[in-house]
């Protein structure tokens, strides 16, 4: 375990300030849990995490495992260093080192997110960036701020809106292919063309699902 690091303390954070603040499911938290135990636990920051190992070590399918790690990503609390067909080389980071954790006054408010213009309002782009882990949330590609377009997952053209729940940050060869298609149709399409594999497209389309239902909350 991390030198002079108080675990007893780290488990008080996570429960009273990193599950409020991230809105953690039950999967999100335990998926932390084991995380945390393979990596600070042990002394150790980084830690290779084995795509084959993940499921059973978990004691899940592969593919929720890997829904729940992307989405530990998403919210802040892991950061995915590298991906190969061995693993996920993962930082994973404890309360006090996520921005605003230990400071639930800071927490965005979901009353105020639910009508923001998270499309025109540039001030919210990097939190919706950061929510995607700087990933296209549609194909996967790594993003940069000055390269990454913004879409309506649902398109304003059927009344969908500009809130959270509804806009993701993409590359810009998705946001050109999408065009008002739904995401759901358009994921698929990437499944079609060799874009996303199986599991991929199973995770993203439960990470849309998510998206829609609000849980998604980026953190700004």
């Amino acid at each position: 375990m991390d030198e002079a690091l108080d675990f007893a303390q780290v488990c008080k954070d996570i429960e009273d300030h990193l599950v409020p603040y991230l809105r953690l499911g039950s999967g999100e938290r335990a998926m932390y849990y084991h995380l945390l135990r393979h990596s600070r636990a042990e002394g150790k920051r980084v830690a290779l995490i084995s795509n084959r190992r993940l499921g059973s070590s978990f004691g899940t399918s592969s593919t929720t495992a890997r829904f729940h790690l992307r989405h530990l990503a998403e919210k802040g609390c892991i950061r995915i260093t590298d991906r190969s067909l061995a693993g996920h080389t993962l930082d994973v980071l404890l309360p006090h080192e996520i921005p605003g954790c230990l400071q639930p006054d800071s927490a965005p408010k979901l009353e105020h997110l639910a009508s923001a213009d998270c499309f025109h309002d540039r001030k919210l782009r990097p939190a919706i960036l950061r929510r995607e882990n700087n990933a296209c949330f549609y194909c996967l590609r790594e993003l940069r701020p000055e390269s990454a377009a913004f879409d309506h997952v649902v398109p304003v053209s059927v009344g969908s809106d500009h809130s959270f729940r509804n806009v993701v940050a993409c590359c810009f060869d998705c946001n050109s292919r999408k065009r008002n298609r739904p995401a759901a149709e358009f994921l698929r399409e990437l499944y079609r063309t060799a874009r996303l594999s199986d599991d991929e497209l199973d995770a993203r389309l439960i990470v849309l699902e998510t998206l829609q239902s609000g849980q998604l909350v980026p953190a700004r």
